[in-house]
């Protein structure tokens, strides 16, 4: 069985990563750096991925 995918994120064209919770935008990651490590860090969630994400959460503010 599939863990529930409740945060999600898309990379946008301007560089940045929004971050959403259902489908609903909570948080936005800006800068190369961030965004580097922001990539780096889902690229070697694997199946923690959703976990990763929570984090992010945590920090970003919309």
């Amino acid at each position: 069985m599939n863990p529930a995918r409740y945060f999600g994120y898309e990379l946008r064209p301007d560089g940045t990563v929004v971050l959403t919770r259902r489908c609903r935008i909570i948080g936005v990651v800006r800068g190369d750096a961030e965004v580097g490590r922001f990539l780096d860090e889902m690229t070697g969630a694997g199946d923690n991925r959703q976990e990763a994400l929570a984090r992010w959460a945590a920090r970003i503010s919309v």
